[in-house]
């Protein structure tokens, strides 16, 4: 009902299923035009839901669309949630218009994907550890843990380019476990070997 009271009366809202919705705009020439509905959209749900005497709040993330001659329904629905998942990445409660080259980025998502799921079965990933210190005795408290990635074609990858899109696809889930595992391994290590090292965490 909120989403139809956010529409023109000649636009046709519809469940996809589970939380998914589409809107099918007619006669909109221009983006901005889209866009205009798309924030109507976001600001009608940022008054909460009442649900069962409580209220909820949730976010949107809206993927816009515009059909093509040659597009057939399935390919406008497939840009369409290509750009709603890149709003999704670039933060909830955002709406984003779908670009050809987003599905360049898709498909290196994917690729990464497949190479975090090979890296986990090879042993890929490897720790280094940052110290942290006392800097009033100068003694070691303890280390972090910090995960890297010995790709065999890319060579060394940092977080910052595989983490997002290990959480995107919840292998961070393994990849968390992994880390975790080691990292308390190498430091049961040390305990014995280190002086002091009994306290180190």
């Amino acid at each position: 009902q909120r989403l139809a009271m956010s529409t023109r009366a000649v636009d046709t809202v519809a469940r996809l299923g589970g939380d998914e919705f589409a809107i099918l705009l007619e006669g909109i020439n221009n983006s901005a035009d889209a866009e205009q509905i798309a924030v109507a959209i976001i600001e009608s749900f940022k008054e909460p839901l009442s649900l069962d005497g409580n209220d909820v709040y949730i976010e949107f993330s809206i993927g816009i669309a515009f059909s093509q001659a040659e597009d057939d329904t399935e390919q406008l629905l497939r840009n369409a949630d290509i750009a709603m998942y890149g709003a999704k990445a670039a933060g909830k409660g955002r709406h984003m218009v779908f670009q050809t080259r987003m599905q360049e980025q898709l498909r290196e998502r994917l690729r990464l994907s497949e190479d975090i799921e090979r890296a986990l079965e090879r042993n890929e990933f490897f720790l280094e550890f940052q110290p942290v210190i006392d800097l009033k005795t100068r003694e070691l408290l303890g280390v972090e843990a910090l995960v890297r990635w010995h790709h065999p074609v890319q060579g060394l990858v940092m977080p910052g380019q595989f983490i997002p899109a290990a959480e995107e696809s919840g292998q961070i889930i393994e990849l968390g476990r992994w880390v975790l595992a080691d990292a308390c391994k190498s430091v049961r290590g040390w305990r014995d070997s280190i002086a002091s090292g009994s306290g180190l965490r």
